[in-house]
């Protein structure tokens, strides 16, 4: 298997490509990242979100593909999972506002060589607290955007 920096239809696709190509002569396979707006992602805390990985991979060398986890930002999520036909999901656990990365793989085989990529999810959690003014001695709550003594372990 060979990686070579080879555009064969992910450029321009709306998506952001940064990842390397895999090519098999003129056909390859290639995986978009993803990235969501912070607003519109998921609530910081023990929500669920679920993403068609299938629909940010370009696989020109056969319609049969293969996915897996290889990575993600710890204290983001307490559960990730990508299933082998592609369907990520996970539950959060992080801080509203802030980026988390997921790495993915994606392979196919051909002739009985396997051609794989990697790709990338960037998920940004709702930032709950944003435009929340708490009175004195007390702070914004990260899982609830409520305003809660300042005494109270927000860690927790």
């Amino acid at each position: 298997m060979a990686l070579l920096p080879y555009s064969c239809g992910c450029a321009g696709q709306g998506f952001l490509n940064t990842n390397p190509t895999v090519k098999s002569g003129d056909r390859c396979i290639c995986a978009n990242d993803y990235r969501n707006i912070c607003s519109k992602g998921p609530d910081p805390c023990s929500d669920t979100w679920e993403l068609d990985l299938t629909d940010y991979v370009e696989n020109g060398i056969n319609d049969s593909e293969t996915f897996e986890l290889v990575s993600f930002d710890d204290g983001g999520f307490s559960s990730v999972t990508v299933s082998s036909a592609g369907i990520l999901n996970v539950t959060t656990s992080g801080k509203g506002g802030k980026e988390y990365k997921i790495e993915y793989k994606v392979s196919t085989v051909e002739d009985g060589v396997t051609y794989a990529v990697n790709g990338y999810v960037y998920l940004c959690f709702k930032n709950l607290c944003r435009g929340v003014s708490c009175p004195d001695g007390e702070e914004c709550e990260n899982c609830t955007g409520d305003c809660v003594s300042s005494d109270v372990d927000l860690n927790s």
